[in-house]
């Protein structure tokens, strides 16, 4: 009847369930220096709530510059599904079972992972015979291209030497060499600790022996 059409309505508990959805959580995309090397992972700051107090349960949806990653559908994503200088989007919707939250949305920008370097020198007591020859192992992350500035120095002076070989013929005995290495990735730039070394000593050589008169007799002094 409508007195009972009336009634349901009126009634509170009566009748079936409302259609509120839940509050959006607000979150937060991390961390926000986020490199190539890190796990991005999602934090809710302010949890979603529903109106009927219902337990809510979140679901993740991940962009990258725009393009939805369906296979991703986690709250972290792993270091290695990024690369430099992608946008990285999460939309954070949260669900009573019944209803969906408008989303929460954050984003982050994967920045640059300055280059690793590491520097030794070939021989580390070369003689004035040797060459000079230091060695770099330099690792980027990123896939960038390292640019190499080199610098020698001898007894604290300034050289010419700009590479990772310094020859023989420039070096002395008891002279102090000193190298040092900027690497660059275009963005960040990285020095090892320089490397110094003394250089030694070289033993005469003997070129040629010989034997004097040419003609010797019984008599003869040699």
């Amino acid at each position: 009847s409508l007195f009972s059409l009336v009634l349901l309505v009126l009634l509170p508990g009566c009748g079936s369930k409302g259609g509120e959805a839940p509050s959006a959580p607000v979150v937060s995309v991390g961390p926000t220096d986020a490199t190539t090397v890190d796990d991005l992972s999602v934090s809710v700051l302010t949890e979603s709530t529903d109106p009927d107090g219902d337990a809510v349960n979140y679901s993740y949806k991940w962009t990258v510059d725009g393009v939805l990653r369906d296979d991703l559908s986690e709250s972290t994503v792993p270091a290695a599904e990024t690369a430099k200088g992608e946008t990285w989007a999460v939309l954070v919707t949260a669900s009573d079972g019944e209803f969906d939250s408008t989303p929460g949305e954050s984003s982050v920008t994967i920045l640059n992972t300055p280059p690793t370097v590491s520097l030794v020198l070939e021989n580390e007591a070369p003689l004035s015979t040797d060459d000079l020859v230091a060695v770099a192992t330099v690792e980027d992350v990123d896939g960038d291209e390292g640019d190499l500035t080199w610098t020698w120095t001898v007894d604290g002076a300034d050289t010419n030497e700009d590479d990772d070989t310094v020859p023989a013929t420039s070096t002395a005995k008891g002279e102090e060499w000193e190298v040092s290495l900027v690497v660059s990735d275009g963005e960040a730039e990285v020095s090892p600790d320089s490397i110094e070394v003394v250089v030694q000593n070289s033993a005469p050589t003997v070129t040629a022996v010989s034997i004097e008169p040419t003609e010797a007799y019984e008599t003869s002094v040699l």
